[in-house]
């Protein structure tokens, strides 16, 4: 049983730093990225910011779960053929918070 505690706490954690690691080359990539639409963007790192703080477990966080999936998953769709690179880190995002239950 404490093996098992221990295991799952080890996975979330993993999660948490490659969430971590995902959110600063999406960070990165969105700063480089060049023809990035201005409201797009601003969405994109509204949707960062809030990941950041759910990652930083601040319980008086003011976000909808279910509006992380859906700003991810329209930048996702936004980027795709114009910066593919980004568009593909955006998902590698969505799935590692739907791993987490987020």
């Amino acid at each position: 049983m404490v093996a098992l505690k221990i295991l799952r706490l080890a996975i979330v954690m993993s999660d948490r730093e490659q969430l971590r690691e995902t959110l600063e080359l999406l960070h990165q990539q969105l700063g480089e990225a060049k023809d990035v639409d201005a409201d797009m963007a601003a969405k994109l790192s509204g949707a960062i910011d809030d990941i950041a703080t759910v990652l930083d477990e601040k319980s008086d966080a003011d976000y909808e779960p279910a509006s992380l999936g859906e700003r991810l998953g329209e930048a996702t769709r936004h980027f795709e053929q114009s910066h593919p690179t980004l568009s593909g880190t955006i998902g590698r995002l969505a799935d590692i918070l739907a791993q987490m239950g987020i």
